[in-house]
């Protein structure tokens, strides 16, 4: 592998380098993927507590085209996923 591309890559992995793929600020109050207590905390009105993320606005889905991430999909339960 390329001398420069292994350290590169290690940076990235270490957060040492920004990432290219957009902002570590956290979303908006209310926004898709913000932290939330209660449905009334959302702009979709769905609170959804995730295991490993906590309770965050999210909105249903049945495919993850629905979704403001497609990549992210829909989950099980049919809700988007978040970050």
């Amino acid at each position: 592998m390329n001398r420069v591309v292994v350290p590169l890559c290690v940076a990235l992995l270490l957060g040492i380098l920004p990432s290219a793929c957009g902002s570590d600020d956290p979303p908006a109050d209310g926004s898709f993927g913000a932290s939330c207590t209660k449905n009334e905390d959302c702009d979709t009105k769905l609170c959804f507590d995730f295991n490993a993320k906590g309770k965050r606005c999210t909105q249903p889905c049945k495919a993850g085209s629905d979704c403001p991430d497609a990549n992210l999909g829909c989950n099980g339960m049919g809700v988007c996923k978040v970050e």
